[in-house]
C-alpha cells in the first residue's frame, strides 16, 4: 500500500510531500540454533516476516518573499517508521537473539532484553533475604551474595537469584523518527548555509559508561574494545569522578560500587536498565558562511571571472540528553562502546577562484 501526495501553496513558497505506506517483507534470514546431537551449533532459516508502516515527509519553505537582494529557504525532511513483526522461525511468538539481549515479538518490534534495575543497596541489610532458606538475594550467574554498594535487580520470579529467569522487555533500539533540515539564506553578496540531522525515540544501551565502571572492577581482565563480542586489549582506565557512584559517604548513588573488585554480583553489567538512555538527537552538521566578490569589480581591478570567501564549521553543537561520547556513532542494536568518540569540531577557511 501506497498513498502519497504534493501541495505546493502561497505561490510556492510553501511546499509539502508526503508518502504513506506498508510495505511487507517475507524470508527474512534468521539464526537458528540446533541442537548438540546435530553436530552443529546453528542454522539459518528464512521462515520469518515482518511488515514496515511509515510515512515520509519532505516541506520546503521561503520565509521571506525571495527579492533581488534577500533570498531565505528553509527545507525539513523525515521519515517515521514501525516495524512489526509478522512470523518468526517455527511459529515461535517470542524470538531471541545477540545471546538472548534482544527479543523479537509477533505483533510487536525488537527490544532490549534486560534486568531490571532498581537502585543500588545503600546497606547489606537492604538486600532481600529468602526467609525459607535465609540466604540472601544472589547472582546465579556466579552464585555471588549481593551486598552494600551492589544493585538492586528486580527478582522477577521471587526464587531470590537473579538468572535469566528475571530478564524483562526493555527499550527499543529502532528510532521512531530520522530525518535532516536545513537552509540557505542569501543577502546581497553573503549567503548561509546550515544543514543537520536529527533523531528522535530511540533507546540506546550506554556501554561505554558500563564497561568505564567495570575496567575498577577487574583490573586484570582483558575488554572488548569494537563491541564484536570477544575480549581483545587490556583495560583501559578511563576517569569517573563525574559518575555518582557509591561510596560510604554517598550510600544513595545512582551507579553501584566500580572498586567491589571480583565480588562477582555483575552489578556493573551492561545488559540492565540502569545503562538504558534516550538517544534522541539533534545534529548540526555545517555551516558555511561566504562572500561572493563583485565580477565587474573583480574584472576590472584583477581580470578574475569569479572569487569567494568561505568560511565552514563542521560539527558545530550536537543537542542531545545522552551521556554517552556520539549517539550517532552506535551500533545498530543503539549500543555504545569505549572505542567510539564524539565527532570533532572542525574549521575551514578556503577561497574559489576562476581565472
Amino acid at each position: 500500500m501506497n498513498l502519497g501526495g504534493d501541495f505546493y501553496l502561497f505561490a510556492n513558497r510553501v511546499g509539502l510531500t508526503f508518502n504513506v505506506y506498508e510495505k511487507n517483507v517475507d524470508d527474512l534470514i534468521y539464526e537458528t540454533p540446533l541442537a548438540d546431537a546435530t553436530g552443529f551449533q546453528k542454522t539459518f532459516t528464512n521462515d520469518a516476516a515482518l511488515t514496515n508502516r511509515g510515512l515520509e515527509i519532505s516541506l520546503t519553505f521561503r520565509p521571506a518573499k525571495p527579492g533581488k537582494d534577500f533570498n531565505w529557504n528553509v527545507y525539513m525532511n523525515g521519515s517515521a517508521i514501525k516495524q512489526i513483526v509478522r512470523r518468526l522461525p517455527g511459529e515461535a511468538l517470542v524470538w531471541f537473539s545477540d545471546g538472548r539481549s534482544v527479543v523479537s515479538r509477533v505483533g510487536g518490534g525488537q527490544n532490549n532484553y534486560l534486568h531490571i534495575s532498581q537502585g543500588v543497596f545503600g546497606e547489606s541489610g537492604d538486600v532481600p533475604v529468602d526467609p525459607v532458606t535465609g540466604l540472601a538475594l544472589r547472582n546465579g550467574y556466579s552464585t555471588s551474595y549481593f551486598q552494600a554498594g551492589d544493585m538492586y535487580f528486580k527478582d522477577v520470579d521471587g526464587n531470590y537469584v537473579i538468572d535469566d529467569n528475571d530478564l524483562q522487555v526493555g527499550g527499543s533500539f529502532e528510532p521512531i523518527f530520522t530525518g535532516g533540515f536545513g537552509g540557505t539564506v542569501m543577502y546581497k553578496n553573503f549567503n548561509l548555509t546550515i544543514s543537520g540531522a536529527m533523531l528522535f525515540d530511540r533507546t540506546l544501551r550506554n556501554n561505554a559508561l558500563s564497561q568505564r565502571l567495570q575496567n575498577y572492577q577487574d583490573p586484570l581482565a582483558l575488554r572488548d574494545a569494537d563491541g564484536d563480542g570477544t575480549p581483545d586489549i587490556p583495560a583501559t582506565y578511563v576517569d569517573i569522578s563525574d559518575v555518582d557512584y557509591y561510596t560510604l559517604d554517598r550510600t544513595n548513588a545512582r551507579y553501584p560500587n566500580p572498586f567491589l573488585v571480583n565480588t562477582g554480583t555483575q552489578s556493573l553489567r551492561d545488559a540492565q536498565t540502569l545503562f538504558e538512555e534516550d538517544g534522541s538527537y539533534i545534529k548540526f552538521n555545517t555551516a558555511i558562511l561566504g562572500y561572493n566578490f563583485n565580477k565587474d569589480w573583480l574584472d576590472r581591478n584583477f581580470k578574475l571571472r569569479n572569487a569567494r570567501l568561505y568560511f565552514t564549521i563542521k560539527n558545530p553543537f550536537l543537542i542531545s540528553r545522552y551521556s554517552g561520547p556520539n549517539p550517532e556513532t552506535v551500533n545498530s542494536l543503539g549500543r555504545d562502546y569505549l572505542g567510539n568518540y564524539p565527532n570533532t569540531r572542525a574549521y575551514t577557511i578556503g577561497a574559489n577562484i576562476e581565472f
